[in-house]
């Protein structure tokens, strides 16, 4: 299974993609990694750019991204503000 893990920000915005093998733990071979990193990496947009190319540039990065790797879970971390 391949899953999408997003840290949004409309400045920048991270995301990671790890692969899991198996179902559980119980079902993983001894010597074998439960989960491996298929990529990792950060989305920035320009300071100096309106809203909507902002969030253009993050949903053309995001739909490339989704499109080669095919995740089947995604997990957006939920925003909080100080």
């Amino acid at each position: 299974m391949i899953v999408l893990g997003i840290d949004p920000g409309t400045a920048n915005t991270g995301y990671g993609i790890i692969e899991t093998e198996g179902n559980s733990f119980s079902d993983q071979p001894k010597n074998k990694n439960f989960f491996s990193c298929l990529s990792y990496g950060l989305i920035k947009t320009d300071s100096s750019w309106e809203t909507p190319d902002r969030l253009k540039k993050l949903n053309n990065d995001l739909s490339k991204l989704i499109k080669t790797y095919k995740p089947e879970i995604l997990i957006i971390e939920r925003l909080y503000f100080f």
